[in-house]
């Protein structure tokens, strides 16, 4: 028991130091990946910040970002008129 807790414990530290790594980098790739793929997994653990600033990044990134589908060029777009 004492071992699994142990073994808990730094499994949470390893990853809590990994996504700090990626907050202060601004790894931007990685955080999407992580929020968007993983973070049902850390909405859990209240007691670590970089999870929660992780996320609020993520959120500002998102409203910041404009639709993609807004940036698609159309056909009237691309000819060319004179």
């Amino acid at each position: 028991m004492l071992l699994e807790s142990i073994e808990h414990t730094l499994g949470i530290e390893t990853v809590s130091a990994m996504l700090c790594m990626c907050y202060k980098e601004d790894i931007k790739t990685l955080i999407t990946y992580l929020v968007e793929k993983h973070f049902a997994a850390f909405e859990g653990v209240t007691y670590v910040q970089t999870f929660k600033a992780l996320r609020q990044r993520y959120d500002q990134r998102s409203s910041m970002t404009p639709d993609r589908s807004s940036l698609l060029l159309t056909d009237d777009m691309l000819s060319l008129k004179t």
